[in-house]
């Protein structure tokens, strides 16, 4: 990964409520610090349509609905006027970095 230009990879795995946390490289390329578990990062463009299907999945599972805040399931992270419905459809004003 480090070749390809990532200083780090952070894997969570929760199984059977178990949770396992694995990662590995630093906080910048030529530095010691390890990364943080907590770390926040952007997906990158592949995962969306993962994130959509598994999204998808717990909209049918009845665990999260599409017309709900935003903040019912992460809380300040967006407006409370953004829905999950507008998020993934690209219509909640959340700027393109």
């Amino acid at each position: 990964m480090q070749a390809a230009g990532a200083p780090a990879v952070l894997l969570r795995v929760t199984r059977n409520g178990v949770m396992t946390q694995y990662r590995a490289g630093t906080t910048a390329l030529g530095t010691n610090r390890a990364v943080p578990f907590d770390s926040r990062f952007r997906i990158g463009s592949v995962t969306k349509m993962f994130t959509a299907t598994v999204l998808l999945q717990l909209v049918a599972a009845g665990r999260v609905d599409l017309d709900a805040p935003v903040a019912r399931y992460l809380p300040g992270l967006l407006p409370d006027a953004s829905t999950v419905r507008m998020v993934m459809q690209h219509t909640s004003g959340l700027p393109d970095y």
